[in-house]
């Protein structure tokens, strides 16, 4: 996005429809697990962290559909040659990071997803810059930076954010929440 290069970032489209499949074998592995875990009584002690990831993973999958809608609309603005300002890309290299941080800090020993988390809201910071200030009008509520694909893109980004937090262990609620709070979304309510 920030060379303006439609090629590489249809690659990174395929990429993510190609991951897709990785998520769905990680899916069927949860499923796998689940049943050992149901069977197997020296396994039921781990029925709560099971429960964890299995939560964990149906965000991720929904987070990689957004990621991908995201890279779908940059792709279309990126043919009709409009405007992606530079935060934008950061928010998305951000995310990415965030994601592997998540990676990292999910593990039993190591379960603390303060810093993925706080990626994730510093991401979502960058979207808004991207899309400009808010507008006095509520009816035209930004000054726009992006055109009509890139503000599509931000809402899936949000969606995106949002899923990963629920990933991370956050409830619905509070994640919703969190994402309004840093889009500036509460005076809208």
């Amino acid at each position: 996005m920030r060379r303006r290069d439609l090629d590489t970032t249809e690659q990174s489209l395929t990429g993510l429809r190609i991951l897709g499949s990785r998520v769905t074998a990680l899916d069927e592995g949860v499923e796998a697990a689940q049943e050992v875990v149901r069977l197997a009584p020296l396994r039921w002690h781990q029925r709560r962290l099971l429960a964890r990831y299995t939560r964990a993973v149906k965000h991720l999958e929904r987070s990689l559909y957004g990621c991908r809608a995201v890279a779908r609309r940059l792709a279309k603005a990126l043919r009709e040659d409009e405007p992606i300002p530079e935060e934008f890309a950061a928010a998305i290299e951000l995310l990415a990071t965030s994601m592997h941080t998540l990676r990292r800090t999910t593990t039993p020993e190591r379960a603390d997803p303060r810093e993925a988390r706080q990626q994730i809201l510093t991401a979502l910071k960058l979207v808004e810059e991207a899309q400009g200030q808010p507008a006095p009008d509520p009816t035209r509520p930004h000054a726009h930076r992006l055109g009509y694909s890139g503000m599509i893109a931000a809402g899936e980004f949000r969606t995106a954010a949002q899923d990963l937090l629920i990933a991370s262990g956050l409830d619905t609620d509070e994640a919703a929440a969190l994402v309004r709070q840093t889009s500036g979304r509460d005076e809208w309510d």
